[in-house]
């Protein structure tokens, strides 16, 4: 409920909003997948693990966007058991896909008189820099009791304008110590951008 509207995360400092918007492909890297649980490609990316091109996205079927004009992207927290992706069309194709998924976060520093602003809640909010001080903001994924049974991954494909065969993860025991912080896997697409 408090997701219906797109929310701006920014960086102000005086009169000025800093507008170092980058990809998502911008993410804090190291040396080697495996041996690195906070590289950002964990979190997984529809058009480029599955399909291996750019979609067509029906925009208007967003809701609850957060757009992010500064930060570094870096997986949070990473799952513990491996997905494989099957296709549901009864097919039982499945994809020569089997690893982990990460949890997405995004690394916002602050200077000296700068302050994150979040706009597009009821008010907006504002955290300013202070020394040795850092703030933490979550936003979960978790579904409502009447829809806990149901399968979200599915539902990204309501937002892609074009007819293809689906895909679900599906993982041998229960992710992220026992599904805490997610409704379902998250994922990007890596390919698409929105206006």
């Amino acid at each position: 409920e408090q997701l219906k509207r797109t929310l701006e995360v920014s960086v102000v400092g005086g009169d000025i909003i800093a507008r170092r918007s980058m990809r998502l492909g911008s993410y804090l890297a190291f040396n080697g997948r495996e041996s690195d649980e906070r590289d950002f490609s964990w979190t997984f990316d529809i058009e480029r693990e599955i399909y291996q091109r750019k979609l067509k996205i029906k925009e208007n079927g967003f809701w609850g966007k957060i757009h992010f004009n500064t930060g570094i992207f870096y997986t949070n927290k990473l799952s513990e058991e491996k997905f494989k992706f099957v296709a549901t069309d009864g097919s039982r194709k499945a994809l020569p896909i089997f690893r982990r998924i990460g949890q997405p976060a995004a690394r916002i520093d602050l200077d000296r008189n700068q302050e994150l602003l979040i706009s597009g809640l009821t008010e907006p909010l504002k955290l300013k820099a202070e020394y040795d001080t850092n703030y933490l903001v979550t936003i979960y994924n978790l579904p409502p009791p009447e829809m806990a049974n149901l399968n979200h991954f599915l539902m990204y494909y309501d937002i892609i304008d074009e007819k293809l065969t689906k895909y679900e993860p599906v993982a041998i025991k229960q992710s992220f110590g026992g599904g805490v912080g997610f409704g379902c896997p998250p994922r990007v697409f890596g390919e698409s951008g929105l206006n």
